[in-house]
């Protein structure tokens, strides 16, 4: 018997061929789940409290339960389950809706190709903050044992008496601090304490004591050999036989370990966060703006070339964001696997409603190679114009072919792309790519001289373009 998958995946969905192409895209990219797909309010609900989704699905317009709505009966009933809303829409205002609604993010059905990423970017977050939970969890907890430890007499205890001033420290503390009883007592304990942190410390004592209340707090305590340690100092007050008030007792335990521990994780886990929001997020985001401006654009352009210009202008802006998307998945923020970027490209590519799959068939081979991402980004627009160009001109008048992909590397750190097609052919290198030739210009400036290589066509039967280059620090796979 297989094992049951770990991850629950709830599409609410009306349409079911919707619902198994995301389902296929997730599968293909290797996400192992159960899915459950719904439609109405009630089976919504029915799903959040019997089937537990970790991650739920939506499309955003629906003709009685859309996305909108399940995304906020989510969210009043558990808002860490991350929500992904599909839409047919390129309008940047229903994005941002999506976003401020509180979902987790936005995936075009013209895109589909980007679920997965979307998915594990959902899903590790929502891994992310179950373990600070249980990490705050582990403190408070952690905190408790302190406590206890003080109760059993292994703190520097202190008492005062009703007008605030200290009357008695234990032998630990004196240890600790290296200073007599009577050095200590009445406010002479406070020359111990970090200057920056004297005036906050009194200040939290005084207020406590004022209102007979417990107190918890920390600050630097200068030790026996000069050096500050943080201590954890917890006081309550304290009463006679009689319920009279008698001043307080206080128990400090040093927590220097765990303060720089914090600060530590803190600084790791800030720094992470900032270089993966800026390297996703905004570079993303950035794209996705500047694709739906192209987009408006070419809509309202009223020549048919300069609306195709900028079409194809977007779709290699696309190409150059799948880049950031596969450094998300590698969790590597400096290379990238050829391998892996060429098939999503072209899956990004075939997956388009333009995209004629019903005569245009692809196939790939591929060897697993990693390059720097300055090598990757003009790769992958070769790469988009070859295909673009193989899709657009091989094939006119509603001919029936094929593509082929292969990529090798070798053993001496060369590399070599061709793209070949079994279609009419060249009949004038000027013509390839455009009336003006401008998608075999530029593909000879992104060969030539960023990726230091050559490019070699030759037309027979179909047309065959060859891309050889050596990158700097080329890794071949096995």
């Amino acid at each position: 018997m297989e094992p049951k998958p770990e991850i629950s995946i709830l599409f609410v969905e009306d349409i079911p061929e919707d619902a198994e192409m995301a389902t296929r895209e997730l599968r293909k990219a290797g996400l192992a789940f159960a899915s459950l797909r719904v439609e109405t309010r009630g089976d919504f609900l029915e799903a959040l409290e019997n089937f537990h989704p970790d991650l739920i699905i939506s499309d955003y317009s629906m003709p009685e339960f859309d996305g909108m709505k399940a995304l906020k009966l989510s969210l009043e009933r558990d808002p860490s389950i991350p929500f992904i809303i599909l839409t047919g829409s390129k309008n940047e205002e229903t994005a941002v809706l999506c976003l401020k609604s509180g979902a987790t993010d936005y995936v075009l059905k013209g895109s589909m190709s980007r679920l997965p990423f979307a998915a594990r970017e959902a899903l590790e977050h929502a891994r992310a903050a179950r373990e600070s939970e249980a990490s705050a969890r582990e403190l408070r907890e952690s905190e408790h044992r302190y406590r206890t430890l003080a109760d059993s007499g292994q703190a520097l205890i202190w008492t005062s008496g009703v007008d605030k001033l200290l009357t008695w420290f234990n032998e630990p503390w004196l240890e600790f601090t290296g200073r007599g009883l009577d050095e200590e007592r009445g406010n002479g304990w406070t020359r111990g304490v970090h200057p920056e942190d004297l005036e906050r410390c009194v200040a939290a004592y005084e207020s406590a004591f004022d209102r007979r209340q417990k107190f918890s707090m920390e600050y630097r305590l200068r030790r026996r050999d000069g050096a500050y340690r943080w201590i954890q100092d917890d006081g309550c007050p304290r009463y006679g036989s009689e319920g009279e008030f008698l001043g307080y007792i206080g128990h400090c335990l040093d927590i220097t370990e765990r303060v720089l521990d914090k600060e530590r994780i803190r600084r790791s886990l800030e720094d992470k966060e900032a270089l993966l929001r800026e390297l996703f997020h905004r570079t993303r985001n950035n794209m996705q703006i500047i694709m739906a401006i192209l987009a408006f654009e070419e809509r309202a352009a009223h020549d048919e070339r300069v609306g195709e210009a900028l079409r194809r202008t977007s779709d290699r802006i696309l190409s150059m964001s799948l880049v950031h998307e596969e450094l998300y998945e590698s969790l590597d923020l400096s290379r990238i696997d050829l391998k892996d970027y060429t098939e999503d490209l072209i899956g990004l590519l075939t997956s388009d409603d333009a995209f004629p799959r019903d005569r245009i068939s692809v196939k790939c081979r591929a060897d697993s190679i990693t390059v720097p991402v300055d090598v990757a980004m003009p790769f992958g627009l070769v790469l988009h114009e070859l295909l673009a160009n193989a899709y657009r001109h091989a094939f006119p008048r509603g001919a029936v072919g094929e593509v082929a992909v292969d990529l090798r590397g070798s053993s001496e750190g060369g590399i070599e792309l061709e793209v070949s097609d079994d279609g009419i052919g060249l009949p004038d290198a000027v013509e390839f790519g455009g009336r003006d030739g401008f998608g075999l210009q530029l593909i000879q400036d992104l060969v030539e001289e960023q990726m230091k290589g050559s490019l070699k066509l030759s037309s027979g039967h179909g047309l065959s373009c060859r891309v050889s280059f050596v990158p700097t620090k080329a890794v071949s796979g096995t």
